[in-house]
């Protein structure tokens, strides 16, 4: 985008012996670069699942804040805990869900998805053990707060975290003001209403695994 800006510099003569007017113009060019802006930002909160009994066998951790912003990334969904206070029937659920709170930011235009991929199976660290593949769950929606309306959420009901599978969580849509930038939020945690459940007999062991998040023009 250009900006012109004109100059003028006049000299009016009232004598009688100047009869003409004289203007004299220049002009001044000022460049204005808009440069592309298409970026992806995360942070991640630590989110109670529910009341539980500290008494339990299996206890949760001392960690009990409402809600804990966690700048390192890193989902740590704490302990097993029954899902009721007390309740000793099994399968478990995780102590702690994950809020993954993802910015999208662009003035391309242009529309974009956003998806995620576990990129190996949740493994022990030490026993190399495998963790029940589909407890391990995710809910997705647009960020009350801070998102708009525009766009899809592609997968809004509780949902299994696969490995090796490329999700899509989110496509951006039209916008009458011509911003398709959003706020999406995750939730991941461990649950017991999918086919694959925890038990207490799951060997005791740290299980990683890592998620990427993708944000893609479409």
């Amino acid at each position: 985008m250009k900006i012109f800006f004109y100059s003028f510099l006049a000299f009016y003569c009232f004598s009688t012996i100047c009869t003409n007017a004289e203007t004299i113009s220049d002009n001044l060019e000022i460049r204005l670069d808009i440069r592309d802006a298409f970026s992806l930002s995360v942070e991640t909160y630590m989110i109670p699942t529910g009341s539980y009994d500290p008494k339990n066998l299996l206890q949760p951790s001392q960690n009990i804040n409402v809600s804990e912003k966690k700048l390192d990334g890193i989902i740590d969904m704490g302990h097993l805990i029954a899902r009721k206070q007390g309740d000793t029937i099994l399968p478990l659920i995780s102590e702690y869900k994950v809020l993954m709170q993802i910015t999208c930011e662009t003035n391309r235009n242009i529309q974009y998805s956003l998806s995620q991929t576990l990129n190996e199976p949740l493994k022990g660290v030490n026993s190399g053990e495998l963790f029940p593949e589909t407890a391990f769950v995710y809910l997705a929606g647009i960020d009350n707060s801070k998102g708009l309306d525009h766009g899809k959420i592609m997968l809004s009901w509780e949902s299994p975290v696969l490995p090796n599978d490329a999700t899509i969580i989110y496509n951006s849509g039209d916008s009458d003001a011509g911003y398709l930038g959003n706020t999406i939020n995750i939730c991941y945690w461990i649950s017991d209403q999918q086919d694959d459940k925890v038990y207490v007999s799951q060997r005791a062991d740290t299980y990683n695994s890592t998620i990427t998040i993708t944000m893609i023009e479409i």
